[in-house]
């Protein structure tokens, strides 16, 4: 999955969480939503991501990672991380 996929993914589930902890837990965790989107505006406007600067220093596991369009390629990135599959998918 390429770079801004894995950003993508973090972004929303970041936000969906505080989300719902906010809802669920305490408004105070709307701050973390403002916090991301605005992480997300100044990014589009600089070309700068803290995100990116993270994920890139994880190196091929996120960069050679899982990509949903290849068959395999979830069994691969599970092997290389050695994380086991919780779950068997048959396509």
């Amino acid at each position: 999955m390429s770079l801004e996929r894995w950003i993508r993914l973090i972004a929303g589930t970041f936000v969906t969480v505080s989300v719902a902890l906010s809802y669920l837990h305490s408004p105070y965790w709307l701050f973390f939503t403002l916090f991301v989107g605005l992480n997300l505006f100044q990014s589009a406007l600089t070309g700068w991501c803290l995100m990116e600067e993270f994920l890139k220093k994880l190196g091929s596991i996120v960069e050679d990672g899982f990509d949903p369009d290849v068959p395999g390629s979830l069994e691969a990135f599970n092997e290389r991380i050695m994380v086991p599959l919780a779950y068997d998918v048959h396509v």
